[in-house]
């Protein structure tokens, strides 16, 4: 009895089996049609956007590639332009050097004259002064009483003190032998 009561579970099942697919057998035909459909349309979207997204990232690769270019190419530009500025700076600067050299080496020379002027005229004054001091000198020795003469005044003077004349008056003559005037 045991076996036909396995028959009958094994007929009870794929009779089970038998009523689903009577009953649910169409549904789950449509059902797995649907699945695979949309599979095969989520497969076909997949792929697109896959594309798109491969399409979108060559269309970036370009446009970075671009700008990369356009960026180089600017700063060459830049490069170019600070070169030039700098070449322009140093020769502004070449120049203002030269003329700066020229007015201090002429500033230099008007000096050197002046300063030779200046020492020319001192010379000159000093040649002057120096010719005024002997011309001076000369007429003092000219004028001045002669050693001889300073000694007679000398001697008649002491004469005088010694003898008290005092005040007696001094030879006229500015000549002296020695001898004390006598009145």
């Amino acid at each position: 009895m045991a076996e036909d009561g396995e028959q009958l579970v094994d007929e009870n099942g794929d009779s089970i089996d038998k009523v689903r697919e009577i009953l649910f057998g169409a549904q789950q035909r449509k059902a797995d049609q649907r699945f695979g459909i949309l599979e095969k349309h989520i497969e076909r979207e997949v792929r697109a956007l896959d594309e798109k997204l491969e399409e979108s990232k060559r269309g970036m690769d370009r446009r970075l590639s671009e700008m990369e270019t356009k960026i180089v190419d600017e700063m060459k530009k830049l490069s170019q332009r600070l070169d030039d500025a700098l070449t322009g700076f140093r020769k502004e600067a070449d120049q203002t050097s030269a003329q700066l050299g020229e007015r201090l080496s002429a500033a230099e020379r008007s000096m050197r004259d002046d300063i030779e002027a200046q020492s020319r005229q001192t010379l000159a004054r000093i040649a002057e002064m120096k010719s005024d001091l002997e011309t001076t000198a000369a007429s003092l020795d000219a004028d001045k009483t002669s050693r001889d003469e300073l000694g007679g005044y000398l001697m008649e003077l002491g004469m005088r003190l010694t003898s008290g004349a005092g005040a007696a008056a001094a030879p006229k003559s500015g000549k002296s032998d020695g001898q004390p005037v006598k009145k």
